[in-house]
């Protein structure tokens, strides 16, 4: 018996990177996964590598920015396998843009399939979860927003602090409904690394000095396993911020502190 037997889970951006080492984790750990993304094809490779596992899986293309095919998406889950138990909100549109080089549709799209998307999906599998007696919601946030050089990541990080919001404000709503949330912020090979370390080699070497193993981490090993523990035990997670990588585990944290200046 896994941690996650008996349970429902839906995964967005389950094609590929963390979304994938997610799904295929928490397939190994006993859950029914519904993965979704916006390419079938990539899917299907997803649930192909979970049926060889010998668990349950479907896959469900879905557009994080269409409210109806977010509906879509957690009725599909509630017919193939009779609920939501478990939702990670993974899927976000990257623009990796100069503010002066950005526009209003670029700015869109980056939270309509961030925020929006997360907020979408987190009151249609309210209901769901809480016919069940609880649920575990994961939106996959970001550590770009504590570079000590953010440039070119607005848009991004804007995205990822309204995640942060929802998440912070879920938990305080819901927990008291068995219904936990936290963020995650994961650090391991996915196409957004990649792409930085195609544009900016140096940055790219800089980072992985921060990792003893030579790398950020690997999305199954890394990210998805040990997030399965995480889940399992959400009540003691609920509202924080979890850092994962392949250094390990942590909480992510900020000391906010009064500082008095004098006014100009």
């Amino acid at each position: 018996m896994g941690e996650l037997t008996g349970k429902v889970a839906i995964v967005t951006g389950a094609s590929r990177g963390i979304g994938q080492g997610i799904a295929i984790a928490f397939a190994e750990a006993g859950a029914a996964v519904v993965c979704a993304a916006r390419t079938i094809d990539k899917l299907k490779e997803t649930c192909a590598a979970i049926a060889k596992l010998g668990g349950r899986a479907i896959a469900t293309p879905c557009d994080v920015r269409d409210r109806a095919q977010i509906e879509a998406c957690v009725a599909s889950a509630v017919e193939a396998f009779g609920g939501v138990d478990i939702m990670v909100n993974n899927a976000q549109t990257i623009k990796y843009v100069f503010l002066n080089d950005a526009s209003d549709d670029d700015m869109a799209d980056v939270l309509n399939s961030g925020p929006f998307a997360s907020y979408r999906f987190m009151k249609a599998v309210y209901p769901h979860m809480k016919a069940r007696g609880g649920g575990v919601i994961v939106n996959v946030s970001s550590g770009t927003m504590y570079l000590p050089n953010s440039s070119r990541y607005a848009l991004y990080n804007a995205a990822k602090c309204g995640i942060n919001g929802l998440t912070r404000a879920a938990s305080d709503e819901w927990s008291g409904e068995g219904i936990y949330s936290f963020t995650l912020l994961p650090e391991a090979e996915t196409a957004m690394i990649l792409g930085m370390k195609a544009r900016e080699p140096e940055r790219y070497a800089r980072i992985l000095t921060r990792f003893p193993k030579g790398r950020m981490g690997d999305p199954l090993e890394d990210i998805g396993r040990p997030l399965v523990r995480l889940v399992a035990n959400a009540e003691r997670f609920t509202g924080k911020n979890i850092r994962m990588n392949s250094n390990g585990v942590t909480e992510k944290t900020e000391e906010v502190a009064d500082r008095p200046f004098d006014l100009p």
